[in-house]
Parts: structure tokens; C-alpha cells; sequence
């Protein structure tokens, strides 16, 4: 799917996407540790891995989804598989651990945004980039960063003393169908929230990322094979993605459940 003009395959991107794939199992697996089985993880709660490192690596993971977009035959079909995907997530936390349900999570953006991206190239004959690549990263980018606080309730930037914020009203936020667009409600509750806004702007920045390295730009570097595993897991991610959840639950369950057998405890 990664290819430039002479058939290249991007491997870095596939070994970009099996490492935060990757990372990202780890974190559910630490979740799944603390929320579920009780499990005391300090680390966990720290602020530099709920407030930076999880969103970053869920950033790249997006970014990276934009770039193959430009690539894709068909988006629209391939975003309506990774939604049912997502749908398919909601429905089995809400019926089997409705207290850890997921309503508006990762690939339920990410279906959304390949959707949207497919309806924008119908009958252009080309992908939607109208700027000049540089100008679409930077262009979206900067509207990421701007909108990234709407789920919160303002919108701008807000980073340690300076302060550039809009406060929004209160009624954006009063409707709970608008939560996964990114006005949060109170009553809205899922325990993995990515909204349309701000993420779909990063998607974005990545569909111009693709856009110049479909036109050659890739640096010559990133054809280059590094590390085998993470290539192949980033090539099944939506199939990790779907399993990894039911495999660590029973995989923690039987742990402790053959501590308390053994140990009686």
C-alpha cells in the first residue's frame, strides 16, 4: 500500500505503525492491570505518560493512518471495515463490561476520518490536495493545535503560563450526540475517546504527508528494512488492535486466577 511512483515499499512506515501498535497493547495491557484486576501501577498515573506519551503515540498512529490514505483504492471501503470494526468494540465492552465500554474510541475516528477523506476524492479523479503538501501539513497541523482543547471547553492554546484560549459556550457542550464531534458532555462516558475534533485535523496533516511522499519526497531512508517484527505487526494493526484486548483479559485472568488456586489467596 506504501508505495512511491516505482513501487517502493515505505517499510519504515510499517515498522512506525507495529512499534505504536505495539506500545499501544502495553498501555491497554498496564489499564487492564489497574482498572480491572486492582492492580497498584504508580507508574501509570504518571503525568508524562497520560498527558504526553499515550497521546503522542495515538498522534503518530493517526498521522500514519492519513499517509496510506493517499494511497488507498478505495478509503471509503476501507474506512466503513475499521468503523464496523469499532462498532463492533462498543458493542462487545457494552454487553460483556459495560462499566469499560468504548463508544467513540480510536478506530471509531479513524473510520470516520477515511470515510470523510474517500467522499472528499469522489469525482476529482485525485486525492484532495489542493495546497502545496508543505502548506496542508502545516495548515492542519496548526488547526490540530488549536482545536486540540475543544473536548475541555475552550478553544487555542493553553501551555504552562501563556494562555491564548476562547472559552466556548456552555451549550455546545449540552448535547450528548455531539460528544464524539468534540463537545463533551458530562453524561457522555467511554474509556477510550478520540473525537472528530481536534483528531481529524491530524489525519489531515498526514493525508499531505502521504500526498508529497507519493510524489517522491520520502526520504531515501525510510525504504530502507530495519526490524523484521515490527514491519510485520505493523501490516496487521487493525487485526492486533481487535484482539489484543479479549487475549490480555484472559491471559490476566488466568494469572490470577492460578495464583489464587496455588496460593490460596
Amino acid at each position: 500500500m506504501y508505495y512511491n511512483n516505482k513501487a517502493r515499499r515505505i517499510v519504515f512506515i510499517d515498522e512506525l505503525r507495529g512499534l505504536c501498535i505495539l506500545l499501544m497493547v502495553a498501555f491497554h495491557g498496564a489499564y487492564s492491570l489497574v482498572y480491572i484486576f486492582d492492580v497498584n501501577i504508580p507508574a501509570f498515573h504518571a503525568p508524562f505518560l497520560q498527558n504526553f506519551a499515550q497521546p503522542f503515540v495515538a498522534g503518530i498512529f493517526v498521522v500514519i493512518s492519513g499517509v496510506v490514505s493517499h494511497y488507498s483504492k478505495n478509503n471509503i471501503k476501507r474506512g466503513a471495515v475499521v468503523l464496523g470494526c469499532g462498532l463492533l468494540i462498543t458493542a462487545v465492552t457494552a454487553w460483556f463490561m459495560p462499566g469499560q465500554v468504548i463508544l467513540f474510541g480510536i478506530l471509531h475516528l479513524l473510520g470516520v476520518c477515511m470515510i470523510l477523506f474517500g467522499l472528499i476524492s469522489l469525482g476529482r479523479g485525485s486525492k484532495p490536495d489542493r495546497l502545496p503538501a508543505f502548506a496542508g501539513m502545516l495548515l492542519f497541523s496548526l488547526l490540530f493545535a488549536v482545536t486540540f482543547n475543544i473536548p475541555r471547553g475552550y478553544l487555542g492554546i493553553s501551555v504552562g503560563g501563556v494562555h491564548m484560549a476562547l472559552q466556548l459556550p456552555d451549550q455546545l457542550y449540552s448535547r450528548l450526540w455531539l460528544s464524539p464531534l468534540g463537545f463533551l458532555n458530562s453524561g457522555f462516558f467511554t474509556v477510550d475517546y478520540y473525537p472528530i475534533i481536534p483528531w481529524l485535523f491530524l489525519f489531515f496533516a498526514g493525508t499531505y504527508m502521504g500526498a508529497a511522499f507519493y510524489n517522491g519526497g520520502a526520504p531515501e531512508f525510510l525504504y530502507r528494512k530495519r526490524c523484521r517484527f515490527l514491519a510485520a505487526a505493523g501490516r496487521h494493526t487493525l487485526i492486533i488492535y481487535i484482539l489484543h484486548q479479549p487475549v490480555i483479559y484472559a491471559v490476566t485472568w488466568g494469572f490470577f486466577y492460578c495464583i489464587r488456586v496455588f496460593f490460596k489467596v
